[in-house]
Formats: structure tokens, sequence, C-alpha cells
């Protein structure tokens, strides 16, 4: 209790510094919101209710879900612990925002570097807190070209998106090609890619393919459109069901990783490429 007194002094002080009062009150809204209303907004209970809740979990039936015997747990993601992974092992994480559990992981049981990709000051200071010496941080943003981007954070804090519209802060950065990104780094491959990328997964993915990289796993959030139409709907599940396709002919499978909290709001994905 006397931790999380001092952690919500801290935050206000934090926030009165940055913002003023209307930075304090930023910071009570933003906390009433995530710790009562959005736990109960967003509850398991509701499923039933919910017809794009529903669709998502059917979706989500038709494909296998990760094993204690195939994959790991690595923070919060799991791998598949077939493709051997090595100090030498190239791996991407794109979207971090203030949450490393993934990343920490990965770096310290196989020793490995862990380039990561965020467009966000949060994450830029998230990095420099963590201070893991086995990450090498871009303050930019991964896309399918290089051009400035406008992004859009949700009202109560979250990750910002270049494709989905939220109602907080906007502001606009840099987003560099992944084939930039790859020739900036030396790189000729990826060995594992994680994409947490609000809305961005199938334009970075699709060109990754584009350029001949295939790596031996991707893991991908795909956020469902936040609208009413049925036609973002359609578009959405057709933009999925196609980009399977073509990671399938290339020799991947998916795997679904189940949320614990918060279910199908979004999918959760993992393709491995098998026999390669």
């Amino acid at each position: 209790m006397i931790k999380r007194i001092k952690r919500h002094i801290n935050g206000i002080k934090r926030y009165y510094k940055r913002d003023g009062l209307d930075g304090v009150v930023y910071y009570i809204k933003h906390r009433f919101y995530n710790q009562l209303i959005r736990p109960v907004k967003y509850s398991d209970l509701f499923i039933p209710f919910s017809p794009e809740r529903l669709l998502a979990k059917k979706y989500e039936e038709t494909f296998p879900v990760i094993d204690d015997m195939n994959f790991s747990t690595m923070g919060n993601y799991s791998i598949y612990n077939k493709n051997n992974l090595s100090p030498e092992s190239v791996i991407y994480s794109l979207g971090v925002l203030s949450d490393t559990q993934f990343d920490d992981a990965i770096s310290h049981t196989y020793g490995c570097s862990v380039y990561l990709f965020d467009p966000s000051n949060i994450a830029k200071d998230h990095i420099e807190k963590v201070n893991n010496p086995k990450f090498v941080f871009s303050q930019v943003g991964v896309w399918k070209e290089t051009c400035d981007i406008e992004f859009s954070t949700p009202k109560y804090g979250g990750s910002p998106s270049m494709i989905l519209k939220y109602d907080g802060k906007h502001f606009v950065h840099r987003c560099v090609d992944l084939k930039e990104i790859l020739e900036q780094n030396n790189h000729t491959h990826i060995d594992l890619v994680k994409m947490d990328i609000e809305g961005a997964a199938f334009g970075v993915i699709n060109r990754m393919l584009d350029i001949e990289v295939y790596p031996g796993q991707i893991i991908a959030e795909f956020e469902r459109p936040r609208s009413d139409s049925i036609l973002d709907y359609f578009g959405f599940y057709s933009d999925l069901m196609a980009l399977n396709e073509r990671l399938v002919g290339l020799g991947y499978r998916a795997y679904v990783m189940p949320r614990e909290k918060f279910k199908y709001y979004s999918i959760e994905l993992i393709f491995v490429r098998l026999d390669h």
C-alpha cells in the first residue's frame, strides 16, 4: 500500500512538472479509468453480448493454440522452441512503450541483442530506465516506406498508432522503411520479429515478405478496427486471411497466443516457418 501511494505521488509530481494542473487532472483520470472503468468495460463477462468479440473468438478457433511442449514463455509472449536461437540471432521488437518483459527474457535467455523500435518518448524514457546493455533502441516507427506519419494515442494512455484513430494526443514522427532499417543495421535476415504496432502489422509484414526477408518466427498482434462499419470488419478479416495464406505458401504455420485479459479485442498470432 505504501509503495502504491509513493508511486502515485511520484506520478502526480511527474505530470505536474510536465503539464501543470492539466497534467495532474489527466493522471488522476488515467489511473481511475485504467484501474476501475476499463476492467469492467472490457470484462470477459460481456463476450456473449459482443458480436465483434464473438467473431474474433470464432476466427481464433480456426488456428491451433500454442502448447507447453513446443512453445516456451518469454515474458508476456511465447516463442517456438524448436527454431534454435543463439547469441548471434537477429531479434527485432517493434512497439515498446513501457513494456520490455519479452525483450528482457529473450536477451537474458539467449544472450543476443534485441533491436527495439518505437516512436514514442515513453518508450525512449523506459529504455533508458531499464538500461539493458543488450538493447539497441531506435526512436522511429518501422513502416513500408520512409516518411513522416501522424500518430494518435488513446485518451487515457496506451500505444500510439499510425493506423487506428484515437482521441488522445497527436504527434508527427519519422517512420523508416524496413528495408532501410535492415541496411542501417547491416542485417540480411531476421531470426525472430515481434510486432505490437497498433494496426500497422499488415503493412510491415507484407513489406518484409516483398523484400524476401523470412524470419523463423513472426509474433504479431492484429488489432480489430475501432469502427461501426461492417466493411471495416470485412476488410480486416480479409486482410488477415490473405496474409495468412501468403505465409502458408512460404512454409509458415500460424498458432494462436490466447490472451488472459481483455480477450478478442485483438488477435495475437505466432507464425512459425517450419522445415527451413
